[in-house]
């Protein structure tokens, strides 16, 4: 059985960025050197973080257990930042997400899969478009 952490302690996320790993976005980054990200005036809520890698690793399957860490934190990162959006979008706050169970949160990642807004793992591979 695949076992992630609920809570991405902020040491874990201050010993990635020492070791020089590079993310794909801007909050993936700033978490990952520790710092607030300019789109959040609330900073990264790391409990909700860490329940988003855990909804990702049970969504997701073993194979992305087996992802490198700042692998795993982009599609995290990306998850956290739709978790975001949602909640100010209705009035709430990201902190609002701590109140769902992992069933809860692994089923919102799948309803943001099945909308097309979020990453699938693995990637999938689509050949090139053409234009006309």
């Amino acid at each position: 059985m695949l076992f992630l952490p609920r809570v991405l302690p902020a040491e874990c996320l201050r010993e990635l960025a020492a070791t020089g790993e590079q993310g794909g976005d801007a909050f993936y980054k700033a978490v990952l050197a520790g710092q607030q990200p300019a789109a959040s005036s609330g900073g990264v809520d790391e409990s909700v973080l860490g329940s988003c890698l855990a909804a990702c690793g049970a969504v997701y399957g073993e194979e992305f257990g087996k992802l490198p860490l700042p692998q795993q934190l982009g599609y995290a990162c990306d998850f956290y930042n739709l978790l975001e959006k949602m909640f100010r979008g209705n009035g709430g706050q990201i902190g609002d997400a701590a109140r769902l169970e992992p069933d809860g949160m692994a089923g919102q990642l799948r309803a943001f899969i099945k909308l097309g807004w979020a990453r699938r793992f693995p990637p999938v591979n689509r050949p090139p478009s053409l234009l006309f």
